[in-house]
Protein backbone atom coordinates (compact mmCIF):
# COMPACT_ATOMS: atom_id res chain seq x y z
CA UNK A 1 0.00 0.00 0.00
CA UNK A 2 1.34 3.43 -0.95
CA UNK A 3 1.38 5.89 1.93
CA UNK A 4 0.56 9.45 0.97
CA UNK A 5 -0.13 12.56 3.00
CA UNK A 6 -3.47 14.30 2.36
CA UNK A 7 -5.20 17.58 3.09
CA UNK A 8 -8.64 19.11 2.43
CA UNK A 9 -8.95 22.14 0.20
CA UNK A 10 -11.20 23.99 -2.21
CA UNK A 11 -9.53 25.49 -5.25
CA UNK A 12 -10.63 27.54 -8.23
CA UNK A 13 -8.07 27.85 -11.01
CA UNK A 14 -8.62 30.22 -13.92
CA UNK A 15 -12.27 29.28 -14.24
CA UNK A 16 -11.45 25.54 -14.45
CA UNK A 17 -11.41 23.37 -11.37
CA UNK A 18 -8.48 21.13 -10.58
CA UNK A 19 -10.33 18.18 -9.13
CA UNK A 20 -10.17 14.74 -7.66
CA UNK A 21 -13.04 12.60 -6.56
CA UNK A 22 -15.68 13.91 -9.00
CA UNK A 23 -16.96 13.01 -12.43
CA UNK A 24 -17.88 16.38 -13.91
CA UNK A 25 -16.46 19.92 -14.04
CA UNK A 26 -17.37 22.43 -11.36
CA UNK A 27 -16.32 25.94 -10.45
CA UNK A 28 -15.19 24.86 -6.98
CA UNK A 29 -14.43 21.34 -5.89
CA UNK A 30 -13.43 20.05 -2.47
CA UNK A 31 -10.89 17.21 -2.61
CA UNK A 32 -10.34 15.04 0.43
CA UNK A 33 -7.84 12.22 0.74
CA UNK A 34 -7.20 9.87 3.63
CA UNK A 35 -4.31 10.82 5.86
CA UNK A 36 -2.02 7.88 6.51
CA UNK A 37 1.27 9.53 7.45
CA UNK A 38 2.28 10.91 10.81
CA UNK A 39 2.09 14.69 11.27
CA UNK A 40 5.36 16.39 12.05
CA UNK A 41 4.06 17.25 15.51
CA UNK A 42 4.19 13.58 16.50
CA UNK A 43 7.83 13.12 15.50
CA UNK A 44 9.87 11.29 18.15
CA UNK A 45 12.98 13.23 19.16
CA UNK A 46 15.86 11.18 20.54
CA UNK A 47 17.15 13.16 23.47
CA UNK A 48 15.78 16.12 24.61
CA UNK A 49 3.96 24.31 8.04
CA UNK A 50 4.21 25.60 5.56
CA UNK A 51 7.14 27.34 3.89
CA UNK A 52 6.28 31.02 3.43
CA UNK A 53 5.79 31.65 -0.27
CA UNK A 54 8.11 33.93 -2.20
CA UNK A 55 6.63 36.86 -4.05
CA UNK A 56 4.38 35.59 -6.80
CA UNK A 57 4.52 32.02 -5.53
CA UNK A 58 1.35 29.89 -5.48
CA UNK A 59 -0.72 29.35 -2.34
CA UNK A 60 0.81 27.17 0.37
CA UNK A 61 -2.33 25.02 0.69
CA UNK A 62 -2.53 23.18 -2.64
CA UNK A 63 -5.17 20.79 -3.91
CA UNK A 64 -4.63 17.04 -3.93
CA UNK A 65 -0.91 16.29 -4.26
CA UNK A 66 1.58 13.46 -4.49
CA UNK A 67 0.88 13.00 -0.80
CA UNK A 68 -2.76 12.06 -1.31
CA UNK A 69 -4.52 9.52 -3.49
CA UNK A 70 -7.80 10.74 -4.97
CA UNK A 71 -10.82 8.60 -5.55
CA UNK A 72 -12.51 8.63 -8.95
CA UNK A 73 -10.86 11.20 -11.22
CA UNK A 74 -12.24 12.81 -14.37
CA UNK A 75 -8.99 13.11 -16.31
CA UNK A 76 -10.48 15.55 -18.81
CA UNK A 77 -11.33 18.04 -16.08
CA UNK A 78 -8.03 17.58 -14.30
CA UNK A 79 -6.04 18.15 -17.49
CA UNK A 80 -8.15 21.05 -18.78
CA UNK A 81 -6.19 23.87 -17.06
CA UNK A 82 -2.84 22.76 -18.52
CA UNK A 83 -1.30 25.21 -20.99
CA UNK A 84 0.18 23.29 -23.92
CA UNK A 85 3.45 24.40 -25.53
CA UNK A 86 5.15 21.88 -27.80
CA UNK A 87 8.12 24.15 -28.49
CA UNK A 88 9.24 25.64 -25.18
CA UNK A 89 12.14 28.07 -25.56
CA UNK A 90 13.97 28.75 -22.29
CA UNK A 91 15.61 32.15 -22.38
CA UNK A 92 18.60 30.99 -20.33
CA UNK A 93 20.43 27.64 -19.90
CA UNK A 94 19.42 25.41 -17.00
CA UNK A 95 21.66 25.67 -13.94
CA UNK A 96 20.54 23.59 -10.96
CA UNK A 97 22.42 25.77 -8.49
CA UNK A 98 20.22 28.70 -9.52
CA UNK A 99 17.24 26.65 -8.23
CA UNK A 100 18.36 24.92 -5.04
CA UNK A 101 21.64 26.63 -4.21
CA UNK A 102 23.34 23.26 -4.12
CA UNK A 103 21.24 21.73 -1.34
CA UNK A 104 18.08 21.66 0.76
CA UNK A 105 17.12 24.78 2.70
CA UNK A 106 15.26 25.66 5.89
CA UNK A 107 12.90 28.27 4.48
CA UNK A 108 10.56 28.26 7.47
CA UNK A 109 13.39 28.71 9.96
CA UNK A 110 12.39 25.81 12.23
CA UNK A 111 15.85 24.25 12.25
CA UNK A 112 14.95 21.39 9.87
CA UNK A 113 15.80 21.47 6.19
CA UNK A 114 13.33 20.35 3.56
CA UNK A 115 14.74 16.83 3.22
CA UNK A 116 14.27 16.07 6.91
CA UNK A 117 10.80 17.63 6.92
CA UNK A 118 9.72 15.38 4.03
CA UNK A 119 11.17 12.30 5.71
CA UNK A 120 9.34 13.13 8.94
CA UNK A 121 6.05 13.81 7.18
CA UNK A 122 6.13 10.69 5.01
CA UNK A 123 7.26 8.15 7.61
CA UNK A 124 4.35 5.87 8.55
CA UNK A 125 5.52 5.89 12.18
CA UNK A 126 6.97 8.78 14.17
CA UNK A 127 10.43 9.38 12.75
CA UNK A 128 13.42 9.40 15.08
CA UNK A 129 15.39 12.63 14.89
CA UNK A 130 18.84 13.67 16.12
CA UNK A 131 17.91 16.58 18.46
CA UNK A 132 21.15 18.46 17.87
CA UNK A 133 20.79 19.07 14.16
CA UNK A 134 17.29 17.91 13.21
CA UNK A 135 18.52 14.98 11.16
CA UNK A 136 16.15 12.04 10.67
CA UNK A 137 17.93 8.86 11.69
CA UNK A 138 15.16 6.24 11.44
CA UNK A 139 11.53 5.75 10.43
CA UNK A 140 9.30 3.58 8.26
CA UNK A 141 8.93 4.35 4.57
CA UNK A 142 7.66 2.74 1.39
CA UNK A 143 9.10 4.05 -1.87
CA UNK A 144 5.96 4.67 -3.91
CA UNK A 145 7.77 4.37 -7.23
CA UNK A 146 9.15 0.85 -6.75
CA UNK A 147 7.84 -0.49 -3.43
CA UNK A 148 11.13 -0.49 -1.50
CA UNK A 149 10.40 -0.81 2.24
CA UNK A 150 13.03 0.65 4.55
CA UNK A 151 13.69 2.02 8.01
CA UNK A 152 16.94 3.67 6.93
CA UNK A 153 16.65 7.23 5.57
CA UNK A 154 19.97 6.68 3.85
CA UNK A 155 18.14 4.43 1.37
CA UNK A 156 15.96 7.32 0.26
CA UNK A 157 16.28 10.36 -1.95
CA UNK A 158 13.78 13.22 -2.15
CA UNK A 159 12.37 13.46 -5.65
CA UNK A 160 10.98 16.60 -7.26
CA UNK A 161 7.96 15.05 -9.00
CA UNK A 162 8.10 17.84 -11.57
CA UNK A 163 11.88 17.97 -11.90
CA UNK A 164 13.69 21.28 -11.58
CA UNK A 165 15.00 20.95 -15.13
CA UNK A 166 11.47 20.31 -16.41
CA UNK A 167 10.17 23.32 -14.49
CA UNK A 168 12.96 25.42 -15.98
CA UNK A 169 12.19 24.55 -19.58
CA UNK A 170 8.41 24.86 -19.13
CA UNK A 171 8.46 28.43 -17.85
CA UNK A 172 10.50 28.57 -14.66
CA UNK A 173 13.54 29.95 -16.50
CA UNK A 174 11.97 33.41 -16.19
CA UNK A 175 11.32 33.23 -12.43
CA UNK A 176 13.04 35.22 -9.73
CA UNK A 177 15.64 33.42 -7.57
CA UNK A 178 13.22 33.51 -4.61
CA UNK A 179 10.47 31.78 -6.54
CA UNK A 180 12.87 29.12 -7.76
CA UNK A 181 13.97 28.44 -4.17
CA UNK A 182 10.32 28.20 -3.12
CA UNK A 183 9.62 25.68 -5.87
CA UNK A 184 12.72 23.62 -5.10
CA UNK A 185 11.65 23.30 -1.45
CA UNK A 186 7.87 23.03 -1.91
CA UNK A 187 6.69 19.81 -0.23
CA UNK A 188 3.70 19.75 -2.58
CA UNK A 189 6.11 18.51 -5.23
CA UNK A 190 8.37 16.28 -3.10
CA UNK A 191 8.35 12.59 -2.24
CA UNK A 192 10.80 10.26 -0.50
CA UNK A 193 11.66 7.37 -2.85
CA UNK A 194 14.47 4.89 -3.37
CA UNK A 195 17.66 6.26 -4.80
CA UNK A 196 17.44 3.75 -7.65
CA UNK A 197 14.01 4.90 -8.81
CA UNK A 198 14.89 8.58 -8.39
CA UNK A 199 18.00 8.19 -10.52
CA UNK A 200 16.03 6.24 -13.11
CA UNK A 201 13.45 9.03 -13.37
CA UNK A 202 15.93 11.89 -13.51
CA UNK A 203 14.34 14.97 -15.09
CA UNK A 204 12.14 13.02 -17.50
CA UNK A 205 8.45 13.78 -17.91
CA UNK A 206 5.62 11.18 -17.82
CA UNK A 207 5.77 10.59 -21.58
CA UNK A 208 9.39 9.49 -21.07
CA UNK A 209 9.26 7.73 -17.69
CA UNK A 210 6.67 6.23 -15.34
CA UNK A 211 7.15 4.46 -12.00
CA UNK A 212 7.44 0.67 -12.28
CA UNK A 213 4.70 0.41 -9.59
CA UNK A 214 1.52 1.25 -11.47
CA UNK A 215 -0.25 1.83 -8.14
CA UNK A 216 1.54 5.18 -7.89
CA UNK A 217 0.57 6.49 -11.32
CA UNK A 218 -2.68 8.13 -10.23
CA UNK A 219 -1.14 10.14 -7.40
CA UNK A 220 1.96 11.06 -9.40
CA UNK A 221 -0.07 12.33 -12.36
CA UNK A 222 -2.42 14.25 -10.07
CA UNK A 223 0.53 15.94 -8.41
CA UNK A 224 2.22 16.67 -11.72
CA UNK A 225 -0.82 18.50 -13.07
CA UNK A 226 -1.44 20.27 -9.75
CA UNK A 227 2.10 21.63 -9.60
CA UNK A 228 2.19 22.71 -13.22
CA UNK A 229 -1.11 24.59 -12.95
CA UNK A 230 -0.33 26.22 -9.60
CA UNK A 231 3.04 27.46 -10.81
CA UNK A 232 1.87 28.42 -14.30
CA UNK A 233 4.13 25.91 -16.07
CA UNK A 234 3.39 24.55 -19.52
CA UNK A 235 3.17 20.96 -20.76
CA UNK A 236 3.66 19.30 -24.12
CA UNK A 237 0.97 17.36 -25.97
CA UNK A 238 2.84 14.09 -25.41
CA UNK A 239 3.17 14.90 -21.70
CA UNK A 240 -0.55 15.65 -21.38
CA UNK A 241 -1.52 12.44 -23.19
CA UNK A 242 0.74 10.38 -20.92
CA UNK A 243 -0.76 12.05 -17.85
CA UNK A 244 -4.22 11.14 -19.12
CA UNK A 245 -3.19 7.48 -19.38
CA UNK A 246 -1.85 7.57 -15.85
CA UNK A 247 -5.00 9.22 -14.54
CA UNK A 248 -7.04 6.45 -16.15
CA UNK A 249 -5.60 4.18 -13.45
CA UNK A 250 -7.40 6.17 -10.71
CA UNK A 251 -10.34 4.52 -9.02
Amino acid sequence: MVRWRGRRVAVVLCGAALVAGCSSPADEVTAEAPTTSVPRASTTVVGSDDVPPATGAPPTTPPTTVASVPGAVDARVLLAPLVIDDSPSPGVPYDRDSWDGGGWEDLDGDGCDTRDEVLQAQSSTPAQVDPYRCQVVAGDWVSAYDGLVTEDPGDLQIDHVVALADAHRSGGWSWTPDRRRQFANDETNLIAVSGTSNQSKGSRSPDEWRPPRQESWCAMATTWVTVKVLYGLTATTAERDALGQMLDTCA
